[in-house]
């Protein structure tokens, strides 16, 4: 098969890792359970439509072009919304099961550090997207505030959202990241499924 440069994307990348997680508050967990599959669309925001891939900070520009017929190897947050206490997030991704899926959304101070983790415990293969809510984020209402996604197999990378809780998301254009941020607690135990 013959290995095509997308039009807007040139390569694919790899976010480098590394590091401890810098000092501040601890970040809160939140797991996914197989009951949240029932509630999946409730309180679902369709006023965000952030699905183009941008660049992220942290990532390794020596990675191979991808064939033009593949999606996004990464878990793309297309909306958010909600308070402090409790924010509902969607995430697309390329779930295949356990060997490839979305297995958490966090939310990132405007200085990169970690404010709120919530793990996803399991694929969601035939629900795309899907929409989970985790709370309390540890943020302010008017603080400025990123929203994005990790995959399994290939971490960081698609689409991200910038704003304030008080006033909505615009899809994010670069994410600053502190070191440490993708190895810090909590992390999944596993996948259910």
């Amino acid at each position: 098969m013959s290995v095509q440069p997308l039009p807007r994307v040139a390569l694919i990348f790899a976010l480098a890792c590394g590091g401890t997680q810098g000092e501040g508050a601890e970040p809160d967990i939140a797991s996914d359970s197989a009951s949240d599959s029932a509630s999946a669309d409730e309180g679902r925001d369709e006023s965000v439509d952030a699905t183009e891939a941008h660049p992220d900070e942290g990532r390794d520009d020596s990675a191979e072009p991808i064939d033009e017929g593949t999606s996004s190897p990464f878990a793309d947050v297309t909306a958010a919304s909600g308070t402090a206490s409790s924010l509902r997030v969607t995430v697309q991704s390329p779930d295949t099961g356990c060997d490839g899926y979305a297995d958490w959304w966090e939310v990132l101070r405007s200085d990169g550090s970690l404010a709120y983790r919530r793990i996803l415990a399991h694929s969601h293969v035939d629900e795309q997207p899907f929409t989970r809510s985790g709370g309390p984020l540890g943020v302010g209402e008017t603080d400025r505030i990123y929203v994005r996604a990790h995959f399994s197999t290939t971490g960081y990378g698609g689409q991200a959202l910038v704003g304030t809780l008080s006033e909505g998301f615009t899809p994010a254009e670069r994410v600053p990241t502190a070191a440490g941020v993708e190895s810090a607690e909590p992390q999944p135990d596993g996948c259910a499924f």
